[in-house]
């Protein structure tokens, strides 16, 4: 092979070689959720939106300047805030936003992400200085709303769709936090007395009403008994009075009568000690004779006998009586 056909063939690599590389830099790719922005002597000429393969045309005059997602993007500041009650706290915060004009937010703006969280602060500060330390806990939600409302014209001037602010926990420093918890938890308590106290009235209440009308009952149970007694014991009396008995000394039996039931009823529970029936009417002390008693209760059908006795008398004082 001679020289001249040696410097031929070297001729054709390079040529192959810079027809490649040319050939690659006109050719360039946009991925997924992305738009590439072509310019032309520096001048944004067109956006590439589709994604795939795509060449440079014409070239080599233009360039790709940059290769914007379009996804759904977000930051986070730690944002300085000062509440209504004059706590100083810090409040985290996450913008989430889509580029929605790739070409503005790229040439129109010298820095456009540290713009969106300059603004989106501020209006947060503007709604948090108004708030009370709790209420931040309370209104997350609510200021993010009213952020995005009041932002959202705004950033359409940096191409930016605002999606969402997301507002976490408010950070207060360790002093105020402790006393913060400590109101919440005598919060607590004092919510939580006030019910059981709520509940004791509601049982005292439930019982005593209970007890009221049981009382009731037992008022009427008792006065019912006590008229079919009365009753008998007229009955009885005017039994006396057939056998020829005083009403005096009927009214007499009577009394002893139901003395003696007493006394039987409470003897039924242990022990007792008897003491002379006696009866003061007009400042004389009256006593029925056993005898005439143990008589008429004989007459009356008592069942049972009927022993009476007569204990020795105590000096200066009545008669004792046994039944």
């Amino acid at each position: 092979m001679d020289l001249g056909s040696i410097f031929t063939m070297a001729a054709y690599g390079v040529g192959a070689v810079a027809a490649a590389g040319l050939l690659k830099s006109a050719i360039f790719t946009v991925p997924q959720k992305h738009e590439a922005l072509i310019t032309t002597f520096g001048k944004h000429t067109r956006t590439e939106q589709d994604a795939g393969l795509h060449v440079k045309w014409p070239w080599p005059i233009n360039a790709i300047e940059d290769v914007i997602p379009t996804t759904l993007q977000m930051v986070k500041e730690e944002l300085e805030t000062k509440t209504k009650d004059d706590l100083f706290v810090t409040l985290p915060i996450s913008i989430q936003f889509e580029v929605a004009d790739t070409g503005h937010f790229h040439f129109n703006n010298a820095d456009p992400v540290d713009q969106i969280k300059t603004i989106v602060s501020a209006a947060v500060r503007k709604y948090t200085s108004g708030k009370m330390f709790q209420e931040l806990y309370n209104e997350r939600d609510e200021i993010s709303d009213e952020v995005i409302k009041e932002v959202s014209t705004q950033m359409k001037d940096y191409g930016v769709l605002l999606r969402r602010i997301v507002i976490d926990e408010p950070k207060a420093p360790g002093a105020v936090q402790e006393a913060f918890n400590k109101v919440r938890a005598s919060e607590r308590l004092v919510e939580a007395a006030t019910n059981e106290a709520k509940a004791n009235k509601v049982s005292i209440v439930a019982e005593a009403e209970a007890n009221r009308d049981r009382d009731l009952l037992r008022g009427e149970g008792a006065a019912g008994y006590r008229a079919k007694i009365f009753e008998q014991y007229g009955e009885q009396v005017k039994s006396l009075e057939a056998l020829g008995v005083s009403r005096h000394e009927a009214v007499q039996i009577m009394l002893s009568t139901m003395t003696l039931d007493t006394q039987r009823e409470v003897g039924s529970h242990g022990n007792m000690i008897l003491y002379a029936n006696t009866n003061t009417t007009g400042g004389a002390q009256e006593q029925i004779n056993p005898a005439t008693l143990l008589a008429h209760l004989k007459a009356l059908g008592a069942v049972g006998e009927v022993r009476v006795s007569e204990p020795a008398r105590t000096p200066g004082g009545p008669a004792p009586a046994s039944v």
